[in-house]
């Protein structure tokens, strides 16, 4: 990997220095458009610093070099039109230089201790018209250190303002992973002044193969008492409230995930991940869930640091 720091442009009174900073990736298209639409939406909410990472592919063929005086010439029209976006935070630019995007953004997050890693959701269809998630994004919810806040279609329009949250959304089933999810959902509301809005499946076991269900045996059984348990551990200042999602009995996961993003009335949906060893529910549902929600989705691993 290369990389080269092209400038920074700063208002050093708007970043808290402990504040880990929050690394998006952006590039010359729509879906970098909204990624850098979510990442000022972010960091104004925590007083965080930007770090804007563009990527060079270099090809199949994995060569170490330096970024050349032609790649950061190229790349700085992306960078004054970042600053531009980002005004008023501190920012940092980025060029990295690799043959695997994902992987490279992965490390280059892990590298610099962000807290989050920002990227946009692509703009195509499957031939069924359901939006796909992109391989970059793929790549990241499987292996990214930190949380990853993938922006929705259409949030870097420029005739939109986003005012931070006010109620932040968060997919709980009891779970340690969910869990885990709900505490960073709580500090994300705290930071934005918002309340807490709890889903839980009716049905919790409707997401999970024969499996998963077998790893879940003595957890909580009902979609009540898992609900009750979600709003019992939030802080009584951040307003919880709980919503029971209702497919219908055994449905498809892509229904369950329909049903999980349309019933979201925060202005972001927090989820967590299984263990690398139970990659199978982060790759349906979870997956699902981003590809149809139009609100941004915060996806925390279990390695993300408290």
């Amino acid at each position: 990997m290369a990389t080269r720091t092209r400038s920074a442009a700063s208002n050093d009174d708007q970043a808290t220095p402990d504040t880990a900073p929050i690394v998006v990736g952006f590039d010359d298209s729509d879906e970098g458009r909204d990624a850098l639409e979510l990442a000022r939406v972010l960091c104004e909410v925590r007083g965080a610093r930007c770090i804007v990472a563009t990527v060079i592919e270099w090809g199949p063929v994995s060569v170490r070099r330096s970024i050349s005086d032609s790649e950061e010439s190229e790349a700085e029209p992306l960078f004054k039109q970042a600053r531009k976006a980002l005004s008023g935070l501190e920012v940092e630019t980025r060029i990295v230089g690799t043959r695997s995007p994902g992987r490279i953004l992965a490390e280059f997050a892990e590298r610099e201790g962000a807290s989050t890693l920002v990227v946009g959701a692509p703009h195509h269809r499957s031939s069924a018209g359901r939006a796909v998630l992109g391989s970059v994004a793929e790549h990241l919810l499987h292996h990214s250190p930190c949380e990853v806040a993938i922006a929705p279609r259409g949030y870097g329009d420029t005739s939109l303002t986003h005012f931070g949250f006010d109620q932040v959304s968060v997919g709980f089933d009891g779970t340690e992973e969910s869990k885990h999810a709900l505490r960073h959902a709580e500090d994300l509301a705290e930071a934005a002044g918002a309340t807490i809005q709890i889903l839980v499946v009716k049905d919790p076991l409707i997401t999970d193969t024969e499996a998963e269900a077998e790893a879940h045996a003595g957890e909580p059984g009902t979609g009540e008492e898992i609900l009750q348990q979600g709003l019992a551990s939030v802080r009584d200042s951040l307003k919880p409230q709980g919503t029971m999602v209702e497919p219908r009995v055994r449905e498809t996961v892509p229904r369950v995930a329909a049903a999980l993003a349309e019933a979201c009335d925060g202005n972001i949906l927090v989820c967590g991940s299984r263990p690398i060893r139970n990659r199978i529910l982060l790759a349906s549902l979870t997956k699902r869930v981003i590809e149809m929600s139009v609100h941004p989705v915060l996806v925390v691993p279990t390695t993300a640091s408290e």
